[in-house]
């Protein structure tokens, strides 16, 4: 799923995927309908992000997962 303003990416026809476009405050999933949620470089782009994640936690199952994947400010090393 990507953000409805950040407009389409079309992907490999002959592969196996599935994309739609969504406002990521109002996703369009019954409540408790994933048991996983990957959130992919998206939480430093939504502003402010607690609708977003409280519509995550409405779509879970009771035992769901939210996997956030987000950069690091101070990178892999050690400086």
């Amino acid at each position: 799923m990507m953000a409805s303003q950040q407009g389409v990416i079309h992907l490999p026809s002959k592969a196996k995927n599935s994309a739609l476009l969504s406002d990521e405050n109002k996703l369009p999933f019954a409540d408790n309908s994933l048991d996983r949620v990957i959130l992919l470089h998206a939480l430093e782009f939504t502003n402010p992000a607690h609708p977003m994640l409280r519509d995550i936690w409405r779509v879970l199952d009771g035992g769901g997962k939210l996997m956030v994947i987000a950069p690091n400010r101070r990178g892999f090393g050690p400086d």
